[in-house]
């Protein structure tokens, strides 16, 4: 079992707990360099662990907590600062202020150990943040959600100010 740091290795976890064998662990890890993709998006793409599963499993490494965002509000102040560019690239949603430090903001990412995406957040917000598990589809349901909205409505208006005239904007 490889350790990386004092840490087992995800997979070498999912294999301890028994969802996956040695051999899928084997073939997800070249499927991941093929695809330059994350282990945890290969697994659950081949359907060998679920989401759920995964969630556990790095919650757990991390001593992190997990989060299920359908049912979260959304600090819409926090959401302008970070910007869409930010959340879309590095796969996270900042959930809000941390109830017991108000110079943390408590933010949900697919990728708890990437520092460039926490770094990014900290840069724009000035606020350091406490990271929390979230499924990359989970984050991108909710900012599709949010975004696909705003540019829907962007779109209509653009629509009926190209279309004015037609709309019976006389009083006829």
């Amino acid at each position: 079992m490889a350790i990386f740091g004092n840490r087992i290795r995800v997979g070498d976890l999912l294999v301890q707990k028994g969802y996956i064998t040695e051999d899928q662990l084997t073939m997800a890890l070249e499927q991941q360099r093929e695809k330059k993709a994350k282990l945890g998006e290969v697994l659950i793409d081949l359907g060998l662990v679920t989401e759920e599963q995964f969630s556990s499993v790095i919650c757990a490494q991390l001593g992190i907590d997990s989060i299920e965002l359908k049912d979260v509000k959304l600090a819409e102040d926090l959401l302008q600062r970070v910007g869409e560019d930010i959340m879309r690239k590095d796969v996270l949603l900042p959930l809000g202020y941390d109830e017991n430090d108000y110079s943390r903001i408590k933010v949900a990412m697919a990728d708890p150990m990437n520092l460039g995406a926490i770094d990014d957040v900290m840069l724009v917000t000035g606020m350091e943040v406490t990271a929390v598990y979230a499924s990359a589809s989970s984050i991108n349901i909710r900012l599709d959600k949010i975004y696909g909205k705003k540019q829907a409505m962007e779109a209509a208006e653009q629509f009926q100010a190209e279309h004015a005239d037609e709309f019976g904007d006389d009083d006829d």
